[in-house]
């Protein structure tokens, strides 16, 4: 294996530590402090940690007011996901949210051929559909039956909402 593909397995393996745990910590402080006050939280921390990216490669620019407002606009979106997201990890188990985020590429993929009219391939589906079903796999132990039996409660909607 080649020195860029085992770095790329690493940040995979990174990244998916990384938003696994995010489910875990949100669902133990989301009682603990207001959703709003942790997604602020969260994106103060990662606007830092990517202010040190880009100071440590010289790409840091500020940008202009015009920009400004156009970034705001661009970060709503995700405001709202991970708002819904804590929102509803105050009611709902880690599991339930776990189980549903699997959906969120397949999501993805169907709003943006709605709403910008991309298009996609059956590969592409396959793919999407077999990462859901190896996430599920892995978050219910190997028993999908145990998918069967998975209650939402509205706070469950919440999160697919956002």
């Amino acid at each position: 294996m080649t020195t860029r593909i085992l770095k790329a397995h690493l940040q995979m393996l990174g990244f998916t530590a990384l938003l696994g745990g995010s489910f875990i910590a949100s669902a133990t402080i989301s009682n603990a402090l207001p959703p709003m006050v942790i997604t602020w939280l969260r994106y103060a921390i990662a606007s830092l940690l990517f202010i040190v990216l880009l100071i440590s490669q010289g790409l840091l620019k500020l940008p202009n007011y015009r920009d400004l407002g156009r970034y705001t606009l661009i970060s709503l979106p995700p405001l709202l996901y991970f708002a819904c997201m804590i929102f509803s990890l105050q009611t709902t188990s880690a599991l339930n949210s776990s189980a549903l985020y699997t959906t969120v590429p397949l999501m993805s993929m169907i709003m943006s051929m709605v709403l910008l009219n991309a298009r996609s391939t059956w590969s592409v589906l396959t793919a999407l559909l077999m990462g859901i079903f190896g996430a599920l796999l892995i978050i219910f132990k190997g028993d999908l039956s145990q998918l069967l039996q998975l209650s939402l409660i509205p706070s469950d909607y919440l999160f697919l909402f956002g």
